[in-house]
């Protein structure tokens, strides 16, 4: 699942993110609300081939108290990312 203040934003929707590594980026895919379509996909380009989120014992994505999550990245190791203010 997508971040809080991403699947706030996309409310009218699901929202679910995933990681490339040949596109090295980020990408956010919107589903309707049965989840039986996607309605957009949304590609953040990074330049690193990106392979793990930082996820809890449940399988949820890992966030802080201030909304980042945790990506690793090959020869790179661990980033911290927020979406804030993205639109």
């Amino acid at each position: 699942m997508c971040p809080r203040n991403l699947s706030s934003y996309y409310k009218n929707n699901n929202c679910l993110i995933g990681l490339s590594l040949a596109g090295k980026s980020i990408l956010i895919f919107l589903l309707d609300k049965e989840n039986s379509k996607i309605l957009s996909v949304e590609k953040i380009f990074l330049g690193k081939r990106l392979r793990h989120f930082g996820i809890k014992e449940t399988g949820d994505l890992f966030l802080n108290t201030e909304n980042y999550f945790y990506i690793t990245a090959d020869k790179d190791g661990l980033y911290k990312v927020k979406f804030d203010n993205f639109r």
